[in-house]
């Protein structure tokens, strides 16, 4: 059986909540995700999986989580550019599971 792998993604500028939603449960319903956690103010996505690869992770962040910007007079959804990261998230990590760093 294939280890337990946490995978750290950065989002930077991701600041719609509807689609941080979305995209969460998106990752959550993946084959071999165990379990994913995000910080939309620390622009940081923990997922905790088996055997899925990286490049398949960032497809459904890319495909669904967007920044929320102005464009003259009306608000408009703009892509994000996700990366594998090592950010040391500690959000939805038990005590005993955060790192010292």
């Amino acid at each position: 059986m294939t280890d337990l792998t946490d995978t750290e993604i950065t989002v930077t500028g991701a600041n719609c909540p509807q689609c941080l939603n979305e995209t969460l449960d998106l990752l959550r319903a993946e084959p071999g995700v165990i379990g994913v956690h995000a910080s939309i103010t620390g622009q940081c996505r923990r997922v905790r999986h088996r055997g899925v690869d990286a490049d398949r992770l960032l497809a459904v962040i890319r495909g669904h989580l967007h920044a929320d910007d102005m464009s003259s007079v009306e608000r408009v959804m703009v892509a994000v550019d996700p990366a594998v990261a090592e950010l040391h998230c500690t959000h939805g990590l038990d005590r005993a599971e955060v790192p010292d760093v």
